[in-house]
């Protein structure tokens, strides 16, 4: 387990990679905050036991876990979402240095002590950059780019548009949250930063309820 941030902090769900234990945390806060009627129509569905059958066949659980992750993550969201897909729909073809297939298929063959070491993710890529780097980027904890950034919450201006959007009467329009669940979760001022993707999503959300409902649509 590395050091970076966006890590689970429950301990449920031990046995599966941490980012897909995040991803876990994420849908349970997230569901905590629905209608009961929405709670109990997802329940059908059980789409971790899908996935533990899908990759039950890895063994060592670093290939495993990262297996999962170019399959379920990289493909299907990053790729698809923020990456070729959304390039090739403008016209635009992307080069990303590190996907390059000659980069890729040599970083395979790598043992898992080049990939993580004594806890330090990226290792052998730190190492090939330790001298052209300044010390404190060289042993900075690995992180996702995030917009807004992560601690837009913990500024007055940010905790500021977050209590007002959500408090708003817009929030009452979605039909799958239960409003009082999520002010009650706002009002017991727990860490938003802990919470910044549940949040992140639920104020999209319900801006973008706001935006539909002004226009007419």
């Amino acid at each position: 387990k590395t050091k970076g941030i966006f890590l689970p902090k429950s301990g449920i769900h031990k046995n599966m990679p941490t980012f897909l234990q995040a991803k876990l945390e994420f849908g349970h806060t997230i569901q905590s905050w629905m209608t009961p009627q929405a709670q109990k129509e997802i329940q059908q569905y059980n789409p971790l036991q899908k996935v533990q059958e899908r990759f039950s066949g890895i063994s060592n659980p670093v290939y495993r876990a990262s297996h999962m992750w170019t399959r379920l993550a990289l493909a299907k969201y990053i790729l698809r979402g923020i990456g070729d897909g959304m390039e090739m729909a403008h016209s635009i073809e992307g080069r990303p240095p590190f996907l390059d297939h000659e980069l890729f298929t040599y970083c395979t063959q790598l043992p898992i002590s080049q990939k993580i070491h004594n806890g330090i993710e990226k290792y052998i890529l730190r190492e090939s950059m330790k001298n052209l780097l300044p010390n404190w980027l060289y042993k900075r904890p690995k992180h996702p780019f995030v917009a807004p950034p992560i601690h837009l919450f913990s500024t007055m201006r940010g905790n500021e548009i977050l209590q007002d959007t959500l408090h708003s009467h817009w929030l009452d329009e979605i039909p799958f949250f239960e409003p009082k669940k999520v002010r009650a979760y706002l009002d017991n001022k727990h860490d938003h930063q802990q919470s910044e993707g549940p949040l992140m999503l639920l104020l999209s959300a319900v801006l973008m309820q706001k935006r539909i409902q002004e226009r007419g649509f």
